[in-house]
């Protein structure tokens, strides 16, 4: 995608496969650029209540934006046999409010109460947000959830 913004920076034109739609957005300060981009992993500690395990992460520092790449979980409850899966999430969080949401899908689920995560994501914090784990089952009680998420932390100029 080409990005085209007037002098003024009150319009900007995208071209997008040939076609050219145009947009009015506001003056906004310089764009950020990355100035370093490195890779992250971090070993999730979840902690689980009745049938859902949450996380809830420290916002992003000034100049910090972080992209969010593999999400790997391992799920179970103490029930077996009627159990599913029912709540897998990640959720960009403002302060306290909710914005965009990743569902996540399980690659394996066992008549025994376990779930395994492991998918593929493109999901950005930008400085200033935090971003939410859940998962959830529609019954039982949650015995134990692991999860590893990898991705970049990159910082802007």
């Amino acid at each position: 995608m080409t990005r085209y913004v007037s002098s003024c920076g009150a319009a900007a034109a995208f071209l997008i496969a040939g076609a050219l739609l145009s947009t009015t957005v506001a003056p906004s300060a310089q764009a950020q650029t990355v100035t370093k981009d490195v890779h992250w992993q971090f070993q999730v500690p979840l902690t689980c209540s009745g049938n859902t395990c949450t996380y809830s992460s420290a916002p992003m520092g000034t100049n910090k934006r972080r992209v969010l790449q593999r999400v790997n979980c391992r799920y179970s409850a103490l029930l077996s046999g009627l159990i599913n899966f029912t709540t897998g999430d990640l959720t960009v969080m403002t302060g306290s409010r909710e914005g965009s949401v990743f569902a996540l899908v399980p690659a394996f689920t066992s008549a025994l109460g376990g779930v395994v995560i492991d998918q593929q994501t493109d999901f950005q914090i930008d400085p200033g947000q935090s971003f939410r784990l859940r998962l959830g089952l529609n019954l039982g009680i949650a015995s134990t959830a692991q999860c590893v998420i990898t991705g970049r932390t990159q910082t802007l100029n």
